[in-house]
Parts: C-alpha cells; sequence; structure tokens
C-alpha cells in the first residue's frame, strides 16, 4: 500500500513537472497569436526597421501635428480597427504597429522585441509632430506604457489594460508556478508610476480576459490625479470598441487634452 501511494505521489509530481515544462516551452505560443496582413483600399502602409527586422506600420499621414501610435491585442489584425480610429482621432496622423511576425512583419513577437519596436517607432516620427498620443489595447497596453514610461507623450488610452503579465497569467493558471516560469512579463505596475500625461483607462464590464482587479490595480499605481476612468457597460474584452460608450470616452478624452495643452 506504501508503496501504491509512493508511485501516485510520483506520477502526479511527474506529470505535473513534465505539464509546467510544457508551458514553459509553448508559452510565446500560448500568448501570442499573430494574424496575417488585412488589407483595406486606400490604407498605406510604411516599412520600420529596426534591429534586422521590417515591421509593416499602417499609417494615415495627414500632415496633422499631432501622431497617435497604436498598439493592438494578441490576436489583432489592427487593419481592422484602424477606419474606426481615423474616424476618432481625426485630427491625428495615425501609426498601427503590427508585431513582430504580425500582419506581414518579419520575425517572431518578444517582450523586448515590442518595446525596442515601440520606441524606434517613436523616434522615427516624433521630429514631424508637437506631440504624440499613444493606445494600446490588452496586451498592447504594457507595450503602450513601456514606451510613455521612457519617452515624452501627450497622453494615453489604456483600453482593457493589466497590472502585469505575471499576475494575469496566474489568475488564469493558478497552480502554475508563473513567476519562474514566465519570459514575457509585462510589468506595466512598475512603469505607470513613470509616466506624467494624461491616462484614460476604458474596462470592459464583463470582461473575460481581464479581470477588472487587475485593471483597478494599475490604475492605482498612477502618480498623478489626471486620469480617466469608463467603464462600458455590458462589454466583453473583444467587443467594447462597437458600444457608443467607448467613442464618447476617447471624445471627451481628446477634448481634455486640448485643454491641458493649453494650460
Amino acid at each position: 500500500m506504501i508503496k501504491l501511494v509512493v508511485w501516485l505521489i510520483f506520477l502526479a509530481f511527474s506529470s505535473y513537472a513534465l505539464f509546467c515544462f510544457f508551458l514553459y516551452l509553448q508559452q510565446r505560443r500560448i500568448l501570442y497569436y499573430p494574424v496575417q496582413a488585412a488589407t483595406s483600399p486606400g490604407m498605406p502602409v510604411i516599412t520600420l526597421e529596426n534591429e534586422n527586422e521590417k515591421l509593416r506600420i499602417n499609417a494615415a499621414q495627414k500632415g496633422y501635428k499631432t501622431a497617435l501610435i497604436y498598439f493592438g491585442g494578441n490576436a489583432e489584425s489592427v487593419a481592422l480597427n484602424f477606419s474606426q480610429f481615423n474616424h476618432l482621432f481625426h485630427r491625428a496622423d495615425l501609426y498601427f504597429m503590427n508585431y513582430r511576425g504580425y500582419g506581414g512583419s518579419s520575425g517572431s513577437p518578444t517582450e523586448q522585441g515590442l518595446f525596442s519596436d515601440g520606441l524606434a517607432l517613436y523616434d522615427e516620427i516624433i521630429s514631424r509632430y508637437d506631440s504624440v498620443i499613444v493606445a494600446g489595447r490588452s496586451l498592447g497596453s504594457g507595450v503602450a506604457l513601456y514606451l510613455a514610461s521612457k519617452r515624452d507623450v501627450a497622453g494615453i488610452v489604456l483600453m482593457t489594460p493589466y497590472d502585469s503579465m505575471v499576475s494575469l497569467a496566474s489568475h488564469h493558471y493558478p497552480f502554475m508556478p508563473v513567476k519562474l516560469l514566465l519570459k514575457d512579463r509585462y510589468e506595466s505596475v512598475s512603469y505607470i508610476p513613470l509616466v506624467n500625461a494624461p491616462i484614460l483607462f476604458v474596462i470592459a464590464e464583463n470582461d473575460e480576459i481581464i479581470p477588472r482587479k487587475k485593471s483597478e490595480n494599475l490604475i492605482g499605481a498612477v502618480s498623478h490625479d489626471r486620469i480617466r476612468v469608463t467603464v462600458i457597460q455590458g462589454a466583453h474584452h473583444n467587443n467594447f470598441e462597437a458600444y457608443p460608450q467607448f467613442e464618447s470616452a476617447i471624445r471627451s478624452f481628446l477634448d481634455y487634452l486640448d485643454e491641458e495643452q493649453l494650460r
């Protein structure tokens, strides 16, 4: 009987260790879902070269003195949201980043690669503009926050944001040693105290991917009071942008940024 118990414990431990090892090897396939380039008539695309990678940027260069840099979710084709944002940010030039491996960009996505590419895009365009706004959705909120912690931005829009990937992964895999396994950590809660620009938080009331508490943890780490928080009633993680409340929040925040610049 004792031998059987020992054997069962050994089998359970071995299975657990093998599953942890599997997650460690496959974690980037779980975190990132590269999508192919979406096509839209009349949508210009520019190429940015960084660290031997060629990145496709969906761009609307309309001659304004404000630019918006947008970072999408982990399974998002950013081109599909280009039209809506071009309408909302109608007084800004737009730059939508296709991550490494996404939308025709070369390479494979990693945290450090995405961070580096975001900074490279900002540095490439900043000389043409008086101000830059950054926006990020889900995974992209972490990229946007890292950029804003390293560069001067006029404002930040964070849609369905999280405090850290370690915290989020621990929620979805509560019995896994996530802190030991995770390579790409996206410690947004560490970057946001370094950001001095106004911030708009957009939270989906019924977000099934990023629990509201994770967004609230991030909000609690802001080091100033120039924040706005909008909870989209009834919305889920993947459809909040279809609600009128989302567009109202964006327009109100842009008006607020205009007032800030006049002070």
